[in-house]
């Protein structure tokens, strides 16, 4: 029975419709969210290395998104607890 119901909902056009729009929404948010973030961001050269090691774990070495955000942000507040001090004096 509950495999029956859910054939059901994956053949139903309008609830298939409104789950790809809600795709494009959630797609969207993505985009405006990174460009915000990119905008406020203080951009030096660690923040390029960051960028492009995280970029490179994601589409090159296939890591998780959840790993990769865990990874990248333990190493941002590494940076910012020992190089960040050193960089105000």
């Amino acid at each position: 029975y509950p495999l029956s119901v859910c054939c059901s909902f994956s053949e139903n056009t309008y609830l298939n419709s409104a789950l790809w729009g809600v795709g494009i929404a959630v797609i969207a948010l993505i985009i405006l969210t990174t460009r915000e973030m990119w905008q406020n961001a203080n951009r030096n050269g660690f923040f390029y290395v960051i960028f492009s090691l995280a970029l490179l774990a994601l589409l090159v070495f296939e890591f998780s998104p959840i790993k990769t955000i865990l990874l990248f942000t333990f190493l941002g507040v590494l940076y910012k607890r020992l190089v960040a001090p050193k960089e105000a004096r």
